[in-house]
């Protein structure tokens, strides 16, 4: 095995107003020998804490493995037992498929129409296992996940030439039996699985590159499924994902088009009736997009690769889902994926190319985050809660205090002071904040919010600031409207009418 030490090379200044911070990214190089990198993902596959990298080389014929070593700087070493000879793996996956509490690696290569997968063994090594289908007809694209709720893990494949979007049931026991879903999407590409309906089912979504067709197939619950169009004219779709880009809480779904060179997202009005919205129309030969919190604001951010623009590009969501592109130049990029690799809290970008398998890091630092509130019944006392200790300077010391917070109502007929009254330690990460309420009587409508007063009011040890933009952060108050008779009625007479009047009177 060999390790590949990171090529640092400075890469362009992002502006990221809502931290008030220079973000830059950087790029070290994995592997320089990485011939078409049709697909790249990253997760923690030796469940050592850090991130890792897997990726499809189509040109090579392999999928490969890099375990991240978790040092800094940053270096990875190959894991060569996963695959050498995978002819033109366009699909790359992990989970476990077995339910030994280990991940193990699923690929699907389009010229010898395979969905396999390698399980790791105890000592970190893969081993490839019978093949979930060697007869799939140009495999495509590979997922998995538990689609019919049985508590083991089933895969599901789409295959370019047959057409074919499928799953296969795993019996408990790595037998697999395939279940055809859609037999005639015209150049199947990419399928993935995830509750769209949110009725608590498994369905599946899906992109055609021939039929230029973005579907989801909705599960009854008993893995019979109704396909639904979502665009029928997206020329090129290359790849889909599914994830909730408005912060609704329902799933929105993101495509990348080659053809029409571009990167859109189809927003969900929470009955499934989708509508397109086009996040950049002139990404040439768009082939991969990812979406995550890029610059840590707490809104969902996209990134995309784009082949013949040399780029890889990253839009920023202002939270009301108006994107600004930036990019990076990345020569033949041809796969994305973001995570964050140096484990620092911030997010970097993963990018694969016609050459190269790369990541991008962020210079950002992840601040400490608001990790819950509780409001006691009085509506006096807001505890906060943050995801590490906390301090007033960026030093690592010093209480938080009054003036570190701000505090603001909206809705109902209460309103607060901006400043707590008080503020209590109970421990450096929990803070107990004094409430003064204004206005009228809290009627339980009202929403508190409460956020770092500055964002230089609040730093966690290392002196990374909290931002002012935070989620996890708002309480409902308790009504205080006390009851009041307005009538009553007797069926004894008006002498007590008139003597309950008068006690009421007094």
């Amino acid at each position: 095995m060999s390790v590949y030490k990171r090529h640092i090379i400075p890469f362009l200044i992002f502006l990221v107003p809502a931290l008030g911070l220079a973000q830059t990214f950087s790029k070290h190089t994995i592997d320089a020998g990485a011939n078409n990198v049709t697909q790249t993902y990253a997760v923690d596959i030796d469940a050592d804490g850090d991130m890792d990298v897997l990726a499809a080389y189509g040109g090579n014929n392999y999928i490969r493995l890099w375990k991240n070593n978790g040092d800094n700087p940053v270096t990875f070493t190959l894991e060569g037992s996963v695959s050498n000879a995978f002819s033109l793996p366009f699909s790359v996956y992990a989970a476990d498929v077995d339910g030994d509490g280990r991940l193990d690696v699923l690929g699907a290569a389009q010229n010898v129409s395979d969905i396999a997968w390698w399980k790791q063994n105890l000592d970190g090594t893969f081993t490839v296992q019978p093949l979930i289908d060697n007869n799939f007809n140009a495999a495509r694209s590979v997922y998995a996940a538990d689609v019919d709720g049985d508590g083991d893990m089933d895969v599901l494949g789409a295959a370019l030439t047959a057409d074919d979007i499928a799953w296969y049931e795993n019996d408990g026991s790595e037998n697999f039996t395939k279940r055809i879903i859609n037999s005639t999407f015209d150049g199947a590409m990419e399928v993935e699985a995830v509750d769209i309906d949110g009725d608590g089912d498994i369905d599946v979504l899906g992109a055609a590159n021939n039929a230029n067709d973005i579907a989801w197939w909705e599960n009854d619950g008993s893995e019979n499924f109704t396909k639904h169009t979502i665009d029928g004219a997206f020329w090129g779709i290359y790849e889909v994902r599914a994830v909730d880009i408005d912060g609704d809480g329902d799933m929105d779904v993101l495509g990348a088009a080659r053809y029409d060179d571009e990167i859109a997202w189809y927003e969900n009005d929470g009955s499934e009736n989708f509508t397109k919205r086009s996040i950049d129309a002139s990404c040439d030969e768009c082939l991969s997009v990812y979406a995550v919190d890029i610059d840590l604001d707490g809104d969902i951010d996209v990134v995309g690769a784009a082949s013949n623009d040399n780029k890889i590009a990253w839009y920023e969501n202002d939270g009301s889902e108006n994107f600004t592109k930036s990019t990076v130049d990345f020569t033949n990029a041809q796969a994305v994926y973001a995570a964050d690799i140096d484990g620092d809290g911030a997010m970097d970008v993963l990018g694969g190319s016609n050459g190269e398998l790369a990541w991008f890091e962020s210079s950002l630092v992840a601040g400490p985050t608001i990790s819950s509130v509780s409001l006691n019944a009085a509506n006096s006392e807001l505890t906060v809660t943050f995801s590490e200790n906390v301090y007033n300077t960026n030093g690592g010391s010093g209480d938080l205090e009054v003036a570190d917070f701000a505090l603001s109502i909206s809705g109902g007929a209460a309103g607060v002071n901006a400043t707590p009254a008080s503020i209590t330690k109970t421990a450096q990460n929990i803070w107990v904040l004094g409430l003064t309420l204004t206005g009228g009587t809290a009627n339980g409508s009202e929403t508190l919010t409460v956020v770092p007063a500055a964002g230089t009011a609040i730093y966690n040890a290392a002196g990374n600031a909290a931002s002012t933009s935070q989620s996890n952060n708002t309480a409902s108050l308790t009504e205080k409207i006390a009851p009041t008779v307005t009538g009553v009625t007797s069926t004894t007479g008006n002498d007590l009418i008139s003597k309950v009047k008068r006690l009421l009177s007094q």
